[in-house]
């Protein structure tokens, strides 16, 4: 299994290197390879979308049971899908894919059954790491730009009112919105390092949240809206650790110390109750899910080469 190449990759590089260079440049982009689905509206809370590899070896969107049986594909072609995000409701799927410009990636929906597939964005630069509102009438998305760094840009559900909403040297990446539609919290990388920052979606102010050494990155969301969890390399033991912050800011709390040698893609259950993560580990790429009230760990019968999602 490969690790998915994209933004969150990036910020590896701050370990080893003071140039932040951006694993984009791949047919794909970011965190493409195996990720991990989501499913019909009436089973919301117990489907997990991801991509992964197909019969001919294209990376492919599935949907699986919450306990990672009953997975099928949705929607294949000969082109690569990947991280895919199920719709609030439970009745569309944001995915990206080269379908229609090979060596490019754009975003698309499509219904969980594979069908009405509507192409979001047709930019001749790179588009990754989408991410629904809350009401599911917007996309917030990472695009590459011609001086090797990313800004934010939202779109319309239906592919109108495209508006960039980042303008920084840096780069920007991995967002995900607020429970209330109103802020989008995302992984910075500047000079400085990488870390969380919450971004007011109206005005395009923004808010540091850490700054710790090393890379924080893949901020989640809780679904009170009241904490941000993410993963931080600050200790530079070799592993990284998975961290909460109150999302208005202040310290930071450890979950959990030494999830893997890399981690990312984390999402929360609809309860809040749970983290999912995928985890670098010696026998590869897993999909695993921690249990926040006792810090039990289950990892998932998947076979992931990139992110998961439920």
């Amino acid at each position: 299994m490969q690790r998915p190449k994209s933004f969150f990759l990036a910020i590896s590089t701050i370990l080893v290197s003071s140039l932040l260079l951006w694993w984009l440049a791949s047919a794909f982009s970011s965190r493409a390879s195996n990720t991990t689905p989501r499913a019909p509206a009436q089973t919301v809370s117990q489907v997990v979308v991801f991509d992964g590899r197909g019969s001919d070896g294209s990376v492919d969107v599935f949907i699986a049971s919450e306990d990672g049986t009953d997975v099928r594909s949705v929607g294949a072609t000969d082109a690569s899908e990947s991280e895919p995000t199920l719709a609030p409701d439970g009745s569309r799927i944001l995915f990206m894919s080269n379908r229609d410009e090979p060596g490019n990636t754009d975003i698309y929906v499509m219904g969980v059954d594979g069908t009405k597939v509507v192409r979001l964005t047709a930019d001749p630069a790179i588009d990754s790491a989408p991410a629904w509102s809350p009401d599911g009438k917007q996309v917030v998305f990472s695009r590459a730009n011609p001086e090797g760094t990313w800004d934010l840009y939202t779109v319309n559900a239906n592919g109108s009112g495209e508006r960039q909403v980042t303008f920084d040297q840096g780069s920007e990446g991995q967002p995900v919105w607020s429970p209330d539609g109103r802020s989008v919290a995302f992984t910075g990388v500047s000079k400085d390092g990488a870390d969380i920052y919450v971004l007011d979606v109206e005005s395009s102010s923004q808010t540091r949240l850490t700054s710790n050494p090393g890379a924080d990155a893949d901020p989640a969301w809780s679904p009170d809206g009241s904490r941000i969890a993410f993963t931080s390399d600050s200790k530079q033991t070799g592993t990284v650790d998975l961290m909460v912050i109150p999302s208005i800011g202040g310290e930071s709390t450890l979950l959990m110390p030494g999830i893997g040698q890399e981690a990312w893609s984390l999402s929360w259950s609809p309860d809040g109750t749970r983290l999912m993560f995928c985890a670098l580990g010696p026998s590869g790429i897993s999909a695993q899910v921690l249990d926040t009230s006792d810090n039990h760990v289950e990892a998932l019968p998947l076979e992931i080469d990139g992110t998961a999602d439920w």
